[in-house]
């Protein structure tokens, strides 16, 4: 399952309408950048359409539906460390970080919600890389961390109402 699958998940229905509300939609071409390594970028994406590629110093990889990009340079408040490219033409959801930051500051309900799921998000990246450089345990597959079928499926189909409701 995507990454933001987690993050999603930690927000609540008030959350999900205030992004759809502050966000805008942004189409990015095949072959269009939406993010530049070393220039400051004024937003943070999720991917509701298509495939980007990412291309930094710590290596490439392929972002899809469901996933989030410059949320490191929203916490570290540093220029992005990647560039972001379509590899298809895509669909991004644009939340102003200025906005963003206003909404943290003043709902500390949200922050803590949104703060989770950052830590989350990353934390998934991070474990993705360790198991990409080195392998899983031995004798360990890697695991879901959902406990049962029903409560997989239960957030599965959260997910998929909500990237839904993001669409719209």
């Amino acid at each position: 399952m995507p990454p933001l699958f987690y993050v999603l998940a930690q927000l609540t229905d008030e959350d999900i309408d205030w992004l759809r509300a502050t966000a805008a939609r942004r189409e990015v071409p095949l072959g269009g950048v939406l993010i530049e390594q070393g220039k400051p970028i004024e937003s943070v994406f999720i991917v509701l359409e298509g495939r980007l590629s990412v291309y930094g110093a710590a290596g490439s990889g392929d972002i899809g539906v469901g996933e989030m990009l410059g949320e490191i340079s929203f916490v570290d408040a540093r220029p992005p460390s990647a560039d972001v490219v379509a590899n298809e033409d895509s669909v991004v959801l644009a939340v102003p970080k200025r906005e963003l930051q206003v909404k943290l500051d003043g709902d500390p309900g949200f922050g803590a919600r949104f703060y989770r799921a950052i830590a989350l998000l990353l934390s998934h990246r991070l474990r993705d890389a360790a198991i990409a450089a080195s392998g899983p345990p031995v004798g360990q597959a890697p695991s879901d961390p959902v406990s049962s079928e029903a409560e997989r499926k239960g957030r599965a189909e959260r997910f998929e109402a909500t990237l839904r409701r993001l669409k719209a």
